[in-house]
C-alpha cells in the first residue's frame, strides 16, 4: 500500500502546483490567450489584428479575474485559497502514508492562513480607504458652495486646481450650444455652460486655488 502512496505523490504534486494561487492567476489568464489565438486562426483574421484582440482579451480576464477575487474575500469565501488547500491538505496526508518524517497538520494550517492573511489585508485595505471616503465630513467650504461643488461632481472631495480644469473641460465639452441644431437644445445647454463657467470661477476665486 504505501508503494500506491508513493506513486500517488507525484500527480498530487503536479496538482499541488497547479492548484497554488498564482499559478490560478496565470493559467486564468493564459487560457483565454490561447483560445483567442485559437478562435483568431479559425476565423482566419489578418495577423495584425491578433495584438488587439490579444491585449483586449487581457484586459477583460484581468478585470474579470480581479473582480471575481475581490467578490470572493469580500463575502469571506476565498475560493483559490480554498482550492489550493484541499490539494495541499491532500498532498500532505498521502505524504503521511509513506513518509517516516510525519509532516505537521500546523504546517498546513499555517500555509493556508498566510495566503488568507495576504488577500484578506489587501482587501481590508480597500474596504478602509473605501469607508473612509465615505465617512467623511464636509468642510466649511463644502457647505458654503454645496451647489457649485456638486456641478463639478467634486462635493466632499479633496482635488486641486487640475481636477477642477479637466471637469470644467468636460462639462465645456458636453453642453456647448453650438454642438446643437435645434433652438431648444441650443438654449437649454447654453444655460448649463454658463453655469459651467460661472461657478468654476466661483470656486476658484473663493478657493484660492
Amino acid at each position: 500500500m504505501k508503494l500506491i502512496y508513493k506513486a500517488l505523490n507525484i500527480p498530487l504534486r503536479i496538482l499541488l502546483h497547479l492548484t497554488h494561487p498564482d499559478m490560478q492567476c496565470f493559467l486564468g489568464i493564459l487560457i483565454p490567450q490561447v483560445i483567442c489565438i485559437r478562435l483568431l486562426l479559425a476565423n482566419h483574421v489578418r495577423i495584425y489584428l491578433f495584438p488587439l484582440f490579444m491585449l483586449l482579451t487581457f484586459v477583460l480576464t484581468y478585470l474579470s479575474f480581479g473582480k471575481f477575487v475581490e467578490y470572493d474575500v469580500k463575502h469571506d469565501n476565498i475560493l483559490v485559497e480554498r482550492v489550493y488547500a484541499f490539494f495541499l491538505k491532500l498532498y500532505i496526508e498521502n505524504k503521511n502514508r509513506y513518509c517516516f518524517t510525519q509532516i505537521p497538520e500546523l504546517y498546513v494550517n499555517e500555509k493556508i492562513e498566510e495566503y488568507n492573511e495576504k488577500f484578506q489585508k489587501t482587501m481590508q485595505d480597500r474596504k478602509n480607504k473605501a469607508k473612509k471616503e465615505e465617512s467623511r465630513i464636509p468642510s466649511f467650504f463644502d457647505l458654503e458652495y454645496e451647489k457649485e461643488l456638486k456641478f463639478f461632481g467634486l462635493y466632499n472631495r479633496d482635488f486641486d486646481l487640475q481636477d477642477l480644469k479637466r471637469e470644467k473641460r468636460n462639462l465645456v465639452k458636453l453642453h456647448h450650444p453650438d454642438q446643437f441644431t435645434e433652438l431648444g437644445e441650443q438654449n437649454e445647454h447654453r444655460v448649463l455652460y454658463d453655469l459651467t463657467i460661472r461657478y468654476y470661477n466661483t470656486i476658484v476665486k473663493n478657493k484660492k486655488l
